[in-house]
C-alpha cells in the first residue's frame, strides 16, 4: 500500500525517475512488484516522454520471469497499450509494430482501453481542426459536429504481419447525417474484426495456398 502510494505521488508530479528508483529498488531487494505497480511506473515513464525506458520496464518484467501465476504477477493488456500509445504518440511506427505483435503474440487481443487510447490520439490528432465534438449516436464513442468531411484524416495504419495498411479518411470516419461525422471504430470483446467499413476501395486478395491475405487500394466505384 505505501509502495503504491509513493508511485502514484511521483507519477502525479511526473516525477518517475523516483518512481522508477522504487521499482528498482524492489527488484534489487528481492521482492515481486505488484502488476498494478508496474503498469502505474510504465505509465509514468510515457507521460514523462521516456517511452523507451517504459519499454525496458516491460522487458524486465519478462525476462525475470515475473509473468507467471507463481510469481504473483500476471500481465494484462494495459502495459502494452500504454507502449502503444507512447511510441505512437512520439511517431516510432517501428515500435509501435513491435509492441503490437508481442502484446498478439502474449494472446492478447486490443481491448476497451486500448480503444480508449486510440480514440483519444484521434482526438489529439484533429485538435487544430476545432472540430465540436457531438454526443455519439452509434456506440463508437467518437463524433465530431461538422458538414464537411474530415480530410485529410489522421495517420491510422493497421499492422498486419508482413505488411502495413494505410487507412484513408473514408476508411476512420463515417457520415451518420449531413452534420455528424463519426469514428469508424468500436470496442469489442473476445476476437478483433477487420470492419468492413475499413475495406471500402481496397481489393483484398486471398491466396489460400499461402495462407496470405492483401490488400491493394482500388477505386471500387470503377470496378
Amino acid at each position: 500500500m505505501i509502495i503504491m502510494v509513493l508511485l502514484k505521488c511521483f507519477v502525479g508530479k511526473r516525477n518517475s525517475g523516483r518512481a522508477l528508483e522504487v521499482v528498482d529498488e524492489l527488484w534489487r531487494t528481492g521482492n515481486v512488484p505488484s502488476l498494478i505497480a508496474c503498469t502505474t511506473l510504465i505509465e509514468g515513464l510515457r507521460r514523462s516522454a521516456r517511452i523507451d525506458e517504459a519499454l525496458e520496464v516491460m522487458e524486465r518484467m519478462l525476462e525475470e520471469g515475473l509473468l507467471s501465476s507463481s510469481k504473483g504477477l500476471e500481465l494484462d493488456g494495459m502495459a502494452y497499450t500504454i507502449l502503444v500509445s507512447g511510441y505512437s504518440r512520439e511517431g516510432k511506427k517501428k515500435e509501435v509494430k513491435v509492441v503490437v505483435d508481442e502484446m498478439l503474440d502474449m494472446g492478447f487481443i486490443p481491448d476497451l482501453a486500448t480503444y480508449n487510447r486510440f480514440k483519444s490520439a484521434i482526438r489529439e490528432a484533429l485538435k487544430d481542426r476545432f472540430l465540436e465534438v457531438k454526443q455519439d449516436p452509434t456506440g463508437s464513442g467518437l463524433c465530431f459536429l461538422t458538414k464537411y468531411d474530415i480530410l485529410p484524416g489522421p495517420n491510422v495504419i493497421l499492422h498486419f504481419n508482413g505488411a502495413d495498411v494505410k487507412l484513408k479518411s473514408t476508411n476512420t470516419f463515417i457520415r451518420m447525417d449531413d452534420e455528424t461525422v463519426c469514428l469508424a471504430f468500436s470496442p469489442s470483446s473476445g476476437v478483433g474484426i477487420y470492419g468492413n467499413w475499413a475495406q471500402i476501395n481496397y481489393l483484398v486478395g486471398y491466396d489460400l495456398d499461402n495462407k496470405t491475405v492483401s490488400f491493394q487500394p482500388t477505386d471500387c466505384t470503377t470496378s
